[in-house]
């Protein structure tokens, strides 16, 4: 064999579009690259939430409430297609265990849910707090560099674009602060308690209910609530 005959042999041709030639290759693109934007990889109906998520507080001892627990359930799941637009609202005074019993309803109801988030409803700046945690959970990575306006923006969108999750309200000390939430996302369930006095409201319709419910556990206006029940433990507060 001639020095030219070897050459040949090891001589590598491509010919045609894109065509490649090379000895060794390891990564090699012959078509169009599409870069995608960054914001993709966080867009909020992009983004979906591990299998458990959830900031619930641990479960406390919750005994002699199933009654109040079915309830809570029927409240929230009942009405055929627009149940999952309801929320559930849990009224009274203060220190008869409302935050117990909903802290023990989303235990419960873990696995029947996407994700399940305790907001503390004290105030409106309050609950924008645990919606910037919620983005925090979500995207850790944009949400470090985001101001907190675009991360409450984020957490909205994302409850909008996305199915079964709950969000807990507790604490609520003035319902309007719900309005924002409560009359805009419709893909879960948003129970929440009130431990004022004076502001006793039916659960579905809104409207106030004979002051006498201010001293149960759940609102003496709905139909078929269960009775008063002991008093519970000191309010949870959301894992963090």
């Amino acid at each position: 064999m001639t020095t030219d005959d070897a050459a040949a042999g090891n001589r590598i041709e491509a010919s045609g579009g894109r065509a490649i030639g090379a000895q060794h290759i390891r990564d090699a693109y012959t078509g169009d690259l599409n870069v995608l934007p960054a914001g993709v990889l966080h867009a909020p109906d992009k983004v979906t939430a591990a299998p458990g998520t959830s900031n619930l507080p641990p479960a406390t001892l919750c005994l002699g409430r199933d009654d109040e627990l079915a309830w809570l359930r029927r409240v929230l799941t009942g009405g055929g297609e627009g149940a999952i637009t309801q929320s559930g609202a849990v009224h009274g005074l203060g220190g008869i265990g409302k935050s117990t019993l909903a802290l023990r309803y989303a235990h419960r109801h873990r696995r029947d849910y996407s994700l399940i988030w305790w907001i503390n409803a004290a105030s409106a700046d309050e609950i924008e707090t645990s919606l910037t945690e919620l983005t925090r959970e979500l995207v850790p990575d944009w949400a470090a560099s985001t101001e907190r306006g675009a991360q409450v923006s984020w957490a909205r969108q994302w409850l909008a674009w996305h199915r079964g999750w709950l969000l807990v309200y507790d604490n609520v000390e003035d319902p309007a602060d719900l309005a924002p939430y409560t009359g805009a996302l419709h893909q879960g369930h948003q129970p929440s308690h009130n431990r004022l006095a004076g502001q006793c409201r039916h659960p579905l319709s809104g409207q106030p209910q004979p002051r006498r419910c201010h001293h149960s556990a759940v609102p003496s206006g709905v139909e078929g609530h269960p009775a008063h029940a002991p008093a519970g433990s000191e309010r949870p507060r959301a894992r963090r």
